[in-house]
């Protein structure tokens, strides 16, 4: 069964940074996509994307209604608790032919309730068993990447623990790896903590990165260095505004001095950026704003014509 929004609301991120949804299909709110741009599909040397959350209705739903506008569409896989929180394997074929009719590709968020480092064995083989059968799901359907929350929710932050913590996350994720999904394939999304704490994992896994600039802002740590720090590895940006200690708004909600070296690190970018927003309004102001700060660059730096992402994965079922 489709997963959708509750009725009059869009998912929001609260204390335990979850979204949730109702287990019966809702009808499509009367919102026009007229007001988003135009032109901007295929436009930039990255390729654009936005999340599978911009209307109050289903992943296919909101595909077909954003799917004229994007590169990629953000598929948002949140939760794992219920039965009808992932898709099956209908709804894949579905979203999979929708790539093709509309010329888009996936990049797909994985479920955040589940925990590779979690001190118990039976939640850390649950998170992985989630993973497997998703992925298992996920096969045959064009993917960019698949991104993936490293929780770390210990109350204590001294560095045994953290260290554990590393090295239970680091054993789960080869085991994910082993029975056969491509390291290359799994962006690693920097949270609350530094990234560095997971950095010998991603090295030695030969894992890439997902770049959350508004997790970045929010949580205090400085642009400019993680775009240069992690440059080689980024497959993914999200992109979302922040304001009094709220994130996922319109870029528009962003400074000049926090906007500006994302603005600059896209002219030589070639991965996927994603306007990570979750209703029409705060899409269309960061379209808006998107195009403006790309049309204000010096001539020569604002290139056009988007690059064809080097691979797409289709995830295959593990031996």
């Amino acid at each position: 069964m489709t997963a959708v929004h509750r009725r009059g609301q869009h998912p929001l991120r609260g204390i335990a940074g979850r979204y949730r949804y109702m287990p019966r299909p809702l009808p499509m709110i009367a919102k026009s996509t007229e007001n988003l741009p135009h032109g901007l599909k295929g436009r930039f040397p990255f390729s654009l994307s936005t999340t599978s959350f911009i209307f109050p209705a289903g992943w296919l739903e909101n595909v077909s209604r954003l799917g004229a506008y994007f590169d990629q569409i953000e598929l948002l896989f949140f939760e794992s608790c219920h039965d009808w929180s992932l898709p099956d394997r209908k709804l894949i074929q579905s979203l999979a032919q929708q790539a093709d009719e509309l010329d888009i590709c996936y990049n797909v968020h994985l479920p955040i309730d589940i925990r590779l480092g979690a001190e118990s064995a039976r939640q850390r083989q649950h998170a992985v068993d989630v993973l497997k059968r998703l992925f298992d799901r996920l096969s045959g359907m064009p993917a960019s990447t698949h991104t993936l929350h490293l929780v770390y929710d210990a109350p204590v932050r001294d560095q045994q623990t953290i260290d554990r913590w590393q090295d239970r996350t680091h054993s789960s994720l080869t085991r994910l790896l082993e029975w056969g999904v491509a390291a290359s394939s799994l962006s690693i999304e920097n949270l609350d903590y530094p990234l560095d704490w997971v950095k010998s994992t991603i090295l030695d896994l030969d894992l890439t990165v997902c770049l959350d600039i508004g997790h970045l802002l929010i949580h205090g740590h400085d642009v400019p260095s993680a775009l240069s720090r992690w440059k080689d590895r980024t497959t993914v940006i999200h992109l979302h505004g922040v304001a009094d200690g709220k994130d996922h708004l319109s870029i528009d909600r962003l400074s000049e001095e926090s906007l500006q070296p994302v603005i600059s690190f896209l002219t030589t970018y070639s991965g996927v950026l994603s306007l990570e927003v979750f209703d029409l309004e705060h899409l269309t102001q960061s379209m808006n704003c998107l195009e403006h700060h790309w049309r204000a660059l010096p001539k020569g730096q604002a290139r056009f014509g988007q690059n064809t992402i080097s691979e797409i994965h289709r995830p295959r079922k593990g031996s």
